[in-house]
């Protein structure tokens, strides 16, 4: 988990680095939030309205992404 937490701050200084030179607080706190962010897709064996789960899924992906 150590290895793991210290590739994620590795790359959020990545991140940060390329957006700004001196980021400020928000973008810090933007960033660290948009790093956490993750997509679960449905789990379902029955097909029926899995179009619907996933379709608002990506609805919702597209919303967090304008969001921030």
């Amino acid at each position: 988990m150590k290895e793991i937490d210290m590739y994620r701050q590795q790359s959020e200084k990545y991140v940060l680095s390329k957006i700004s030179k001196n980021p400020d607080k928000r973008v810090k706190e933007s960033v660290s939030n948009f790093m956490n962010f993750f997509i679960s897709p449905p789990v379902d064996i029955d097909p029926y309205g899995i179009m619907k789960k996933i379709e608002h899924i990506m609805n919702e992906s597209e919303r967090r992404f304008t969001y921030l």
